[in-house]
């Protein structure tokens, strides 16, 4: 299906239902932060696909080669389950789990070879904290989290990745304005030798 058509089709998609539904309700924005003794489980399911076109260099003697056009399809799905809990009234602990699904497709030469992966990404656990609501200046958020456990190259690693950031947003009804910023470190880690 050609992507303007997918995309008029959304379009129209997105208009049928709009005028289907509506409703007078003020904007509301749900608490970023776990009330203090609750807990919140989230799941979120992310896909992604690209499809490059390119070229590949085959040997054809000792120091010849020759270019041959390749093509390159993935599918990149990525499942994370996150559980946080209201620490204190602005503060949230956290925990959460990734795990992937690609399928890559290949045609070079008029071949098509597949590669599926199937593999657990990382454990982080963190905290939030939220320094100012909404109002007349917009929300700001901070936040710290460590990788508890994660795979890198087919070895598994504690510790070795961190990130602190901060997200702040503003409402202006009907529109949200928002922002997250954040800066990731990674420790040097050994694989074999």
């Amino acid at each position: 299906m050609p992507t303007g058509f997918r995309l008029a089709l959304a379009v129209a998609f997105y208009f049928a239902l709009s005028t289907a539904a509506h409703a007078d309700l003020p904007l509301t924005i749900e608490d970023l932060i776990a009330d203090k003794g609750t807990v919140r489980l989230n799941l979120a399911l992310n896909y992604a696909n690209s499809d490059r076109d390119g070229l590949s260099l085959v040997p054809t003697g000792s120091k010849s080669y020759i270019s041959v056009p390749t093509k390159n399809n993935i599918d990149i799905l990525i499942g994370s389950l996150s559980l946080g809990y209201g620490l204190m009234r602005d503060t949230e602990i956290y925990g959460r789990g990734s795990y992937l699904y690609s399928n890559t497709r290949t045609n070079h030469l008029d071949k098509i070879s597949t590669v599926e992966d199937n593999r657990f990404l990382a454990i982080w656990v963190g905290v939030n904290y939220q320094f100012k609501k909404d109002g007349a200046t917009p929300a700001l958020l901070g936040f710290a989290e460590a990788a508890t456990l994660e795979e890198h190259q087919g070895t598994f690693h504690s510790f070795k990745s961190w990130m602190v950031g901060f997200t702040t947003y503003h409402a202006i009804d009907p529109v949200v304005f928002s922002l997250t910023s954040g800066y990731r470190f990674h420790l040097t880690r050994e694989r074999g030798n």
